[in-house]
């Protein structure tokens, strides 16, 4: 849409609550919350897919998948990679936009 403003607010609005959201499903994997879980990685997986986060998302789904079956221990275990992407889209979004 050519708003760069837009596209900062969003960008900066996902980086600043994805660590929450992570934190958040620590919780339900310790609860071991099926519901919980799969909202959470659901929500990344959009999340980070509407910013063009594809190996973020594709993490996320996969963790929504494991879930659903689930599968908390290799939920769990994917949560290592689920951080990494994290981190890596912010770097690539930070060579972007100044926020």
């Amino acid at each position: 849409m050519d708003d760069e403003e837009l596209a900062i607010s969003i960008t900066k609005g996902f980086l600043d609550d994805l660590p929450g959201r992570i934190d958040e499903l620590k919780g339900y994997l310790g609860a071991k919350d099926v519901a919980g879980v799969k909202h959470v990685t659901h929500s990344i997986k959009g999340a980070a897919a509407n910013l063009g986060g594809n190996a973020l998302s594709a993490v996320a789904a996969d963790m929504e998948k494991k879930a659903k079956s689930g599968k908390f221990e290799a939920v769990t275990d994917s949560l290592p990679e689920l951080e990494k992407q994290f981190f890596r889209l912010k770097e690539e979004m930070g060579k972007h936009f100044q926020y």
